[in-house]
């Protein structure tokens, strides 16, 4: 029988170990240690997140612990006198009212017109266009151009906050358009918000100034 090229195994029986070692290791580090890897990459991720999210509540519970509730109702109770979360006529024609009382003056009729729409579906500008509004025609007559132009003054220092878009004057009697600002709150994004900030100095002072433009 010819054995002439016949396998002799024994010739490479000493390589055979190292290489099965070699292909083990190989396939432990690729198919079991580089994977871990990744898992730890994921899983100290995941840690920070946590601990970012942990640290933020932390955050909101000091502030909310340290603030005080009657502070907290005061700031609410200007804010919405402030922009109102809905159309409030009944502030509307107060603001009229003390404004035409404050500058002697009289008011006369006046018609309401919904202004910007609110929600999903809106295509808002942004800046002052972005918030909602109801515009006002009003009437208001006074004994002088002097008297009527201190109507227009002191309805700037009342809430809610408005905006005179024009004016018209003939004689002792103007003619106003006014816009009053409101704004619903957004409860779903309130129920989503895991951070409440404590308010900055900015904030506090304009709180001040709402408050005075109350009394």
């Amino acid at each position: 029988m010819d054995t002439k090229h016949s396998f002799d195994i024994t010739k490479y029986k000493k390589f055979i170990v190292p290489v099965a070692i070699n292909m083990a290791t190989v396939f432990i580090i690729v198919v079991i240690i580089l994977p871990q890897f990744s898992i730890l990459g994921d899983t100290l991720s995941q840690i920070k997140t946590q601990k970012e999210k942990v640290s933020d509540l932390n955050s909101t519970l000091s502030t909310i612990v340290s603030a005080q509730d009657l502070t907290l109702d005061s700031s609410l109770t200007s804010s919405t006198r402030a922009v109102p979360t809905g159309k409030d006529v009944s502030l509307i024609f107060s603001a009229l009212s003390k404004a035409a009382a404050a500058s002697g003056t009289e008011l006369g009729e006046f018609s309401l017109t919904v202004g910007g729409i609110f929600g999903r579906a809106a295509q808002i500008a942004p800046g002052v266009g972005s918030t909602p509004s109801i515009v006002v025609s009003a009437s208001v007559k006074g004994g002088d151009v002097k008297s009527l132009i201190q109507f227009s003054s002191e309805l700037q220092k009342l809430l809610p906050l408005s905006q005179i878009n024009r004016l018209n004057v003939s004689g002792d009697t103007a003619s106003f358009e006014i816009s009053f600002f409101y704004k619903p709150l957004d409860e779903l994004k309130i129920s989503k918000q895991q951070r409440v900030a404590p308010l900055s100095q900015a904030d506090l002072n304009l709180l001040s100034q709402l408050k005075e433009w109350e009394q």
